[in-house]
């Protein structure tokens, strides 16, 4: 049987991803950075969510290089769940990853995920010889989950209040995607041949419609600034949007309040 291993299974696109490929009949492993006393409700409540599936299991980055499948691996990296996590150490998970990957079985394929305002030097798989290995470039993606370090959820928070400044300086706003909408597409990127490959919305002004719905006030231009369009994939997948801005932030205002309210009980 084919095994699926996702790193970042408890993240915001890991998690969501190892909920579709249950969902698709595959056999998930997930393994995470998250330490056991780092975890709070939201960790928690995922670990419920997709911990009851008898196809998923879960181990420490340390235990993949025990991994060992007589079926076809393929390899799921969410760089862009670390990368957004904003902790200050991606060249240091890197390098601890790599070292660990070197010592497993070699995947038959791996799919790496990242932002697509991402120009780190550690991305060091944008060469690879294997027609099957993809890695993907995002722009923001939205939805439950979405980490409290991403425009959208912090300004949910705040009942769209307060402009998160510094999130704002940093995040991709030239495009939005819900995350269902990226999943239903998800089967037909990763079977593409190409190796790299840019995601796009077909409906223009995805990012600026969320960012309406979330904040009372308008952004003015100089807080919409900020990254050109990216040139590093020589392919642009133009992904058909089929959940609506004002949907999308309404699902994701809807789960932040489930997961507060959660958060409280917890609490008492």
């Amino acid at each position: 049987m084919e095994l699926s291993i996702v790193i970042g299974a408890y993240q915001f696109i890991g998690f969501h991803l190892c909920k579709f490929l249950l969902e698709q009949g595959h056999e998930v492993l997930g393994a995470d950075w998250t330490n056991d006393d780092d975890l709070n409700h939201t960790t928690q409540e995922k670990q419920l969510e997709i911990g009851r599936n008898a196809n998923f299991s879960y181990i420490s980055l340390q235990e993949l290089k025990k991994v060992s499948n007589p079926g076809k691996i393929t390899l799921y990296i969410s760089w862009y769940d670390f990368i957004k996590s904003d902790s200050g150490k991606t060249a240091e998970l890197k390098n601890e990853l790599d070292a660990l990957l070197s010592k497993m079985p070699v995947a038959d394929r791996t799919i790496v995920l990242y932002p697509i305002e991402y120009n780190g030097e550690e991305r060091k798989m944008s060469k690879t010889d294997n027609v099957q290995d993809k890695i993907i470039f995002l722009p923001t993606i939205y939805g439950p989950w979405q980490p409290e370090t991403m425009v959208f959820e912090r300004g949910i928070e705040s009942n769209g209040e307060t402009l998160p400044i510094a999130a704002l300086e940093t995040e991709y706003k030239l495009d939005a995607i819900f995350i269902t909408d990226f999943l239903a597409c998800f089967e037909d990127i990763i079977n593409l041949s190409e190796n790299i490959i840019t995601i796009k919305s077909t409906k223009p002004n995805q990012w600026k419609l969320c960012a309406r719905a979330v904040f009372n006030s308008e952004l003015t231009d100089a807080e919409m600034a900020g990254h050109q369009e990216n040139d590093k994939a020589s392919f642009v997948y133009q992904l058909k949007n089929t959940v609506e801005p004002e949907l999308g932030i309404e699902l994701q205002k809807v789960h932040h309040k489930r997961m507060q309210t959660i958060g409280k009980w917890k609490m008492r």
